[in-house]
């Protein structure tokens, strides 16, 4: 049964979170939250009120000489991606595994570590074999900042 409208705003006006808000109203955490978006009512997530994805992200401490260093390989074959807001990841993909192993080396001086390992991507270019590596980083929030801003 779905709570009342009324009843939950003020639950979590009292300031009870998801799991209290749940065990209060004898429903599980999903309905607390499908009925709070239903009804538009703002549900805190996480100790502050800040969701939980960005207050786990990783982060690094980019100097000018690594923020430069980004800035070229940007334009250059590297990109940043970003599957959600707060975190994104470094990836770069070459025909050349020494080149990345070099990339990967420059990153980590600057303190960007890398995910797991290169891996080798094998695929059929008009009948041709062509076989590139990829480097990808670990997520970090300040590579999601860097991806929003503008070049031009």
């Amino acid at each position: 049964m779905r709570p009342d409208k009324e009843e939950l705003a003020r639950a979590v006006a009292e300031g009870l979170r998801g799991p209290e808000l749940a065990e209060r109203f004898g429903v599980s955490r999903s309905v607390i939250y499908k009925c709070c978006k239903a009804y538009g009512i703002k549900l805190k997530i996480g100790a502050n009120g800040e969701k939980l994805s960005k207050r786990k992200a990783k982060h690094v401490d980019l100097s000018e000489e690594a923020k430069s260093f980004l800035d070229g390989e940007l334009l250059g074959d590297s990109s940043i991606e970003a599957k959600c807001p707060y975190s994104g990841r470094l990836t770069r993909s070459c025909k050349h595994k020494e080149v990345l192993e070099w990339f990967a080396g420059a990153l980590a001086r600057y303190g960007v570590e890398q995910s797991g390992c290169l891996f080798r991507n094998k695929h059929v270019r008009r009948g041709t074999v062509v076989v590139v590596w990829i480097y990808k980083s670990r997520h970090y929030q300040e590579l999601a900042d860097w991806r929003k801003r503008e070049f031009f």
